[in-house]
């Protein structure tokens, strides 16, 4: 999608735009201000409001809500545009299928493939077969996604597919068509290292195989942040690897091990919310390593904070973390599964 040509004679609608993306773009670069992200979305959605019929703003705002996490807003404006003839009603489909897959539900997955398909029969239909890599890359990171959340039994089946797709994608490197706001290389190694993170989690605990995978999902994701690109989102699960690797090393007994990969994930978790303050998800993780960690007044400042933010989170994580702060007992912090491999370390 090519925006040299701005589809709007409001000329004030035009700047307002203009403005939104030079701000969308160093938040995805991850070296601008911390307020891009909601400056950027003010200004689509200004300049939408200057000029309703100015459809490429509509889109460009509900890209920005998805990476503000307000999911709801993104679907219900991108629900929207899919029923008009727009020349790129495939990348509207692509982020249609994005806004789904980050409600992490069981439904919103079935929507999000179905969306997926669409956006690759809008494609064909428009003769833009080069948009194929870019709409795969979004396959990959949804079976990804399930891969680490989903039906149990399934979960093996859609890691193995995500990572069928990621390494065939790359080992491709096909020129992709694309929107100026998404990178299919970034996609791809984002979509990877979270499926070799989950393989990892679900090998047996400090196996080769286990180390394996989970060096694999490191390399992914230091592979894709020195792309440059959307920068957030794969420092968020980046540290969601460490906070893994941490976790397991608990639970092992080796504490000092345990506090390291700790600290490295706080350390990511702060630089992701220096890009995007507006993501409750970082203050979340924060409030739960800062209480492994025993800081129990850091712990309960980002718990209080990130509640008042959009996230992804439930109220029953956010509860959760809530009940260890006011106990100051990070046992109920550890995740169940944990239990079924190893025994707790004394603390």
């Amino acid at each position: 999608m090519h925006t040299s040509a701005l589809p709007t004679r409001d000329p004030e609608a035009a700047e307002r735009f203009n403005q939104g993306r030079e701000r969308f773009r160093r938040y995805l670069g991850g070296g601008g201000d911390d307020d891009d992200l909601w400056q950027a979305e003010k200004s689509f959605a200004a300049a939408e409001q200057n000029d309703p019929g100015f459809r490429l703003a509509s889109f460009f705002q509900a890209v920005t809500l998805n990476e503000l996490r307000d999911s709801d807003r993104a679907i219900e404006k991108l629900r929207s545009l899919t029923s008009e003839g727009l020349d790129f009603l495939p990348e509207v489909y692509v982020q249609l299928a994005y806004a789904h897959t980050k409600r992490y539900e069981g439904e919103d997955y079935r929507r999000a493939e179905e969306a997926l398909d669409h956006a690759a029969q809008a494609a064909a239909a428009a003769k833009r077969e080069d948009l194929r890599p870019l709409i795969d890359s979004y396959r990959a990171f949804l079976y990804a996604v399930i891969g680490g959340r989903g039906e149990k039994e399934k979960r093996d089946s859609y890691l193995n597919q995500a990572i069928e797709l990621g390494e065939a994608l790359l080992r491709g490197r096909q020129s992709a068509g694309s929107f100026e706001f998404s990178d299919l290389e970034t996609e791809v190694h984002n979509s990877l290292g979270i499926a070799y993170m989950r393989k990892g989690e679900r090998a047996e605990p400090d196996s080769e195989l286990q180390r394996q995978w989970w060096a694999r999902a490191q390399a992914e994701y230091e592979a894709g942040l020195r792309r440059g690109w959307a920068t957030a989102r794969l420092l968020q699960n980046y540290g969601t690897l460490l906070r893994l690797q941490g976790d397991q090393e608990w639970w092992l007994g080796r504490l000092d091990r345990a506090r390291g990969y700790y600290r490295k994930a706080i350390e990511l978790y702060v630089r992701c919310r220096e890009i995007n303050p507006w993501d409750g998800f970082s203050d979340y993780r924060l409030a739960e390593l800062h209480a492994k960690q025993g800081d129990w007044k850091a712990a309960r400042e980002y718990e209080r904070t990130g509640r008042g933010k959009m996230s992804s989170v439930k109220e029953s994580g956010w509860g959760r973390v809530a009940a260890a702060v006011t106990a100051e007992d990070v046992a109920a912090l550890y995740e169940p599964l944990n239990r079924e491999r190893a025994q707790p370390a004394s603390q």
